[in-house]
């Protein structure tokens, strides 16, 4: 029997320009425009791939970063299970509002999302204003992975999306069977009480 397809969804936050969309579209069509228009509420993308010999369905959610269209945003952030904090790094104010992003992740996702620090534009590392130990330093306080990336000399983009399949399907692994795969037997001994006794009595 084939093993079913796992699903999982990531959604890319961060501020408006970081290149969200460029890291996306590299991604899924090893495509990169210097030329991306801004994105509206939200848009979404598929990509099946095998990893660790497991077949995955990655459901890419690619969020607006201005300021009319996070009431729409946090819509999409519902049931993910991985967040991308998405920062540039020759962008020092994308990356002061990150911990904004991050609590505003916290709030409105389950307690357990995979969370990844991810600085964009790694080929312009000449006007670089935020150092990649501070983001590191900051991933590690938030609980969160760290990686480094240029949508337009495609570099850690692969590894980015890689890695966190490796840690969803981890994860995936190591939740306790449900109750529901329990043999009827079983939820017999666990959930009904006895049946009663009859009595010997005839009064």
């Amino acid at each position: 029997m084939q093993e079913q397809e796992k699903i999982f969804k990531i959604v890319a936050i961060g501020e408006s320009s970081v290149g969200k969309t460029s890291l996306i579209r590299r991604y899924i069509y090893n495509h990169f425009s210097d030329e991306e228009s801004a994105t509206i509420g939200a848009v979404f993308v598929e990509k099946s791939l095998i990893v660790d010999k497991k077949r995955v369905r990655l459901q890419i959610w690619d969020t607006a970063g201005q300021e009319k269209f996070h009431a729409v945003a946090k819509i999409y952030y519902q049931k993910a299970d991985a967040a991308l904090l998405v920062y540039d790094i020759t962008s020092a104010d994308s990356f002061s509002t990150l911990q904004n992003w991050n609590e505003e992740v916290k709030v409105n996702t389950s307690k357990d999302i995979l969370r990844v620090i991810v600085g964009t534009k790694l080929d312009l590392i000449e006007e670089e204003q935020v150092h990649p130990k501070t983001a590191s330093d900051y991933a590690r306080e938030a609980k969160a992975l760290f990686h480094q990336t240029s949508a337009k000399a495609n570099r850690g983009i692969n590894e980015l999306f890689e890695h966190v399949c490796l840690e969803l399907i981890k994860r995936e692994n190591s939740k306790p069977e449900p109750l529901t795969n329990l043999s009827a037997k079983s939820s017999v001994l666990l959930g009904e009480p006895p049946a009663p006794k009859k009595s010997s009595c005839d009064c």
